[in-house]
């Protein structure tokens, strides 16, 4: 996608477009107005990950709600706000479902959870490390990072450490997603830095012999070159999730700090018309850091909490299970986003909602889901017949086809599918319950008409259950996309 088509899309996921002739003529002007940088960025721009991505959310709520302010009066239903009383009754497909105040990425803050803080002494960190900071007056964040947003967003600036441990870069920037390659990366703060001063596809300063929080660390600044197409990010964690992306005239600095053997990440950028006086204040923030190792903790997370996941392989271990999984190739976008270790979900209609989810368990055990107990209310000694058998009976479900018995990443398994008729089961994933997604593409409930398919596999003696389930907003495609993913599950 173009800047203009990302940004398009971000319009009309705010305002029922469908039933005005004007609302292209409109988009021209909001575009005109926010005077669009004309490289390409990232698909989808609301769904970055931690890193580097806070100012950039913010600033996206900011210009949403700006083009709301500007021509909402034009576009919205008089009675009311998207999707309330009065609005379309156009038979153009609905907008996917959301909860209410839900902020714009996924399992990160956003707008609804920032605030502007006060002057003075500010802390993020990570698990490991706590960095405080001395903040001018204007600036917002909270304890994953801060961020100023003069205006739209190409005047944005920000700073974050990135709270998970960096295994893989991207060693091609310009190369296209299905030719995208990742190099592991190894634990020391040269093995990083040496990894990112080799990429293609960036203009890179750097590495800098520095000290941050008073310990040696690299400094990098990153810009990506103009001809290259846009990339959700530059490196990724142990799941191959990616991070740190960069947009068209963005500059990027990477500090790698090594704190008493520990390597720390912080990230800082700002947009192409960030005032000389905004990154003056960014390079004061940066240099008042102190950094406090914290006692007793554990490593920094192999996996980070979410973000946009290449084409290719992927591995996760679940509740005791090691297992990978292959996300295919997708014509405009790659579509596949992880919350956590929880599940995978893909938004192919519209913004925040997903019409499709992947969702994986341990059972009896689970680290991360609870079972519904009005559902199943399963002993914990219940065989791979007996969950198949209850499932299939679920009250408020039709069942399509199962059980029956299949094979699953050479692992042999029971396999149901229904229909929910009624809403009796737990939200968000009907059969368990699990803390949900912040923001899109978010999985907040399983409504009536969904499609639900489950695999309930025995690894070795110990039982796995996969779920898929789709929204009726699902297209062919996707609903055949989590059957393929379901069958590239390979254990190890």
């Amino acid at each position: 996608m173009d800047s203009e088509r990302d940004l398009t899309a971000i319009v009309r996921s705010w305002l029922r477009t469908d039933a005005h002739e004007s609302a292209d003529r409109v988009l021209d002007d909001v575009f005109a107005m926010l005077d669009t940088n004309t490289q390409r960025v990232s698909a989808w721009p609301v769904r970055r990950i931690a890193e580097l991505s806070n100012a950039t959310r913010l600033a996206i709520g900011a210009a949403a709600a700006v083009v709301v302010a500007v021509v909402g009066i034009n576009l919205l239903p008089s009675s009311g706000g998207v999707g309330g009383p009065g609005a379309s009754t156009s038979t153009s497909p609905s907008p996917t479902r959301a909860p209410a105040g839900a902020p714009a990425v996924q399992g990160t803050p956003g707008p609804d959870t920032w605030g502007e803080l006060e002057p003075g002494t500010h802390i993020i960190g990570t698990p490991q490390m706590r960095i405080q900071l001395t903040m001018p007056a204007g600036w917002s964040g909270d304890e994953t990072g801060i961020g100023l947003f003069p205006g739209l967003w190409t005047g944005m600036l920000g700073l974050n450490p990135i709270p998970y441990e960096i295994k893989y870069v991207v060693t091609d920037a310009c190369a296209r997603e299905a030719d995208v390659e990742l190099a592991a990366v190894g634990p020391t703060v040269d093995d990083l830095a040496t990894a990112l001063a080799s990429q293609a596809g960036i203009q890179t300063s750097g590495p800098t012999d520095v000290a941050v929080g008073g310990y040696p660390a690299k400094k990098l600044v990153l810009k990506l070159l103009p001809e290259c197409p846009p990339r959700d990010g530059l490196w990724a964690d142990a799941s191959r999730t990616y991070g740190l992306g960069l947009r068209g005239g963005e500059t990027g600095t990477v500090y790698i700090v090594d704190v008493e053997g520990s390597r720390l990440v912080i990230m800082s950028s700002f947009m192409v018309k960030a005032s000389a006086e905004h990154v003056a204040e960014l390079e004061a923030i940066t240099a008042s850091i102190e950094i406090d190792p914290v006692p007793n903790a554990e490593p920094l997370a192999d996996v980070g909490p979410a973000g946009a996941l290449p084409i290719g392989r992927h591995s996760l271990s679940v509740d005791g299970v090691p297992f990978s999984f292959s996300v295919p190739g997708n014509v405009y976008q790659r579509g596949w986003f992880r919350y956590r270790s929880t599940y995978i979900s893909m938004d192919s209609t519209g913004s925040q909602g997903a019409e499709a989810v992947i969702y994986w368990t341990g059972f009896p055990d689970s680290a991360d889901m609870d079972p519904c107990p009005n559902l199943l209310g399963l002993p914990r000694d219940a065989s791979a017949d007996t969950i198949a058998t209850r499932m299939a009976s679920a009250p408020g479900t039709e069942l399509v086809s199962g059980p029956t018995d299949v094979i699953v990443g050479g692992h042999p398994a029971k396999h149901v599918v229904l229909t929910v008729r009624e809403s009796f089961g737990c939200d968000p994933g009907f059969f368990v319950t699990w803390d949900p997604a912040a923001g899109g593409p978010g999985w907040w409930d399983t409504s009536v008409g969904d499609a639900i398919k489950a695999w309930i596999i025995d690894v070795n003696g110990k039982l796995f259950i996969v779920v898929g389930e789709t929204t009726t907003d699902a297209s062919a495609k996707l609903v055949q996309e989590v059957e393929d993913i379901v069958n590239s599950i390979r254990f190890e």
